[in-house]
Order: structure tokens, then sequence, then C-alpha cells
């Protein structure tokens, strides 16, 4: 059994009352639930600092609440794209003109919630068949209220800010490059984050070419020659 850590919820106060039942839609998330991403005492959660990157603020609202899991709460874990086939080939997912989404109403008979990884979002984001695109960031869904104990910080979600906007806008930041497929543009990404570290990127559309930029993070193990001579 899978014992989950602390976890970061941004939002109005989190209660049971106001979490809803899980049912499907045609997207890659269902409607109802609750989503956390693990609590991290330097940077928030995963889910915080996608929320800095993508300048993403969720409709103003500004705490964070540690919520505390059951030791009991049964969680699928997807950390590679075989977990998530092996959930698929046991729940048969939704097949639509839209595209295909888990099932997440017998999913949700089984278990609590689905937790996903930072190495599970990687593995499965850009994915053929099924993939997870749009969780984003290693997160936890889930179904039901499964948590013992709710906590307000006294801080939110902008006291972390500074970790990641602190970040010159300055050309000497940038590898650039003229002309480049989308399966290029990520492994662009990969090299200059080294795989693991929180990017910023941005795409022109030209009249002949498209142009890539991507900076930097300042964290970034590699040197912007290192990351260069990754391309």
């Amino acid at each position: 059994m899978v014992i989950m850590s602390l976890q970061a919820f941004v939002g109005r106060e989190p209660k049971e009352e106001l979490v809803q039942p899980i049912t499907n839609r045609m997207f890659i998330k269902p409607n109802g639930g609750i989503w956390t991403s693990s609590y991290n005492e330097e940077y928030g959660s995963d889910w915080i600092r996608w929320m800095h990157n993508e300048q993403f603020y969720n409709n103003g609202y500004e705490d964070i609440y540690l919520l505390k899991p059951r030791d009991d709460a049964k969680i699928y874990t997807i950390d590679s794209y075989e977990d998530l086939k092996a959930l698929v080939d046991k729940y048969p997912p939704i097949v639509h003109m839209l595209g295909t989404f888990l099932d997440f109403e017998a999913i949700s008979n089984d278990y609590d919630g689905i937790h996903l990884t930072a190495n599970g979002e990687s593995a499965t984001r850009l994915t053929s068949g099924i993939s997870l695109y749009g969780w984003d960031v290693e997160c936890t869904l889930w179904f039901r209220w499964c948590f013992e104990s709710v906590e307000k910080l006294d801080y939110n979600i902008h006291d972390f800010a500074p970790i990641y906007v602190d970040i010159e806008d300055d050309e000497d930041n940038y590898v650039k490059v003229d002309y480049i497929t989308f399966r290029q543009s990520i492994d662009t990404i990969e090299a200059v984050t080294d795989g693991s570290m929180p990017y910023d990127y941005f795409g022109f559309p030209g009249c002949l070419n498209y142009e890539y930029k991507t900076y930097m993070h300042p964290y970034s193990p590699l040197t912007k020659e290192e990351a260069r001579s990754r391309l």
C-alpha cells in the first residue's frame, strides 16, 4: 500500500462536503474529486511552481492548505508509461471522436485516487493512443475525501514566487534555433533543463519558419554552453 506524503491544495478551504462525485467527460480530467500536489518546503509544490511558470493564478485563489492523507487510502501510482498502460488494460478507456480518455468512474470503484509522479508525468505527456497531457505536473486526483487533517499555512503562493520569476529577460539567456520540429523542441527543452528542471518556452509562427526560444532556469544543473552543446 502506498502511503501518501503531505499534500498541498491551493484554493478555497477544502472540505469533505465540497468534493463532488467523479463523473466521466470527454476530457483528460473528470468532473468531481479534488486535486493536490505533494508539499515541498522549498517551492510549495509542483503545482505552485507550474502556476508561477505559466502565470496561472487559479481564479485569484492564493491560500495554501496542507492535507494529511489517511494511511488506508488506496492510491494507484503512475510512475511510467507502463503504469498507465496497465491501468487502461484493466479499465478499458473511453474512445470518442475527441480522443481516448480514462474511465474514471470505473477506476474510482476500486481506488481512492490516482497519483501521477514527476517521472510519470514526463513519461505519459506525449504518448500515442492515450496520454495524460494536461495533468502538467506531479499531482494526485482524489476520487473522494481521504484526509485526516487540514491546515492552512500562514503564507500563500506568492511567498514562493521569487524562486521562479527572478530571471532577467536577456538575450544571452536564450538558446535560439531558427527552425525545428516539435520533437526537436522537446529535445531542446530536455537538453536545456537536463530533463528535470522548470522551463518556459515561447514559439512564434512566422511566414516561413518558427522561431523557438527556451531560456535556462536559474537552477539548471547545466551551463548555457553545456546546453548548447547538446542541441
